[in-house]
């Protein structure tokens, strides 16, 4: 129901929307305020997560290669 207003919707409507709704959710955590955060022990600065990071995020600890190497 929308408002005072009764809507009905043919099944294939109702898939789209639903559709719609999941890529909105996705989009939503993807967003980079949501993206997990780590700070550097070297700097002291906070970083984000990168996609190359995504299968080895847990044992990442520097924010670049430069902190790396100090």
């Amino acid at each position: 129901m929308v408002g005072k207003y009764l809507i009905f919707l043919t099944q294939e409507e109702e898939i789209v929307i639903n559709f719609i709704g999941k890529v909105f959710e996705r989009y939503a955590l993807l967003k980079k305020s949501n993206l997990p955060t780590k700070i550097c022990p070297v700097c002291n600065l906070p970083f984000t997560w990168r996609k190359k990071w995504e299968k080895n995020w847990e044992n990442v600890k520097y924010c670049s290669k430069r902190c790396r190497k100090n």
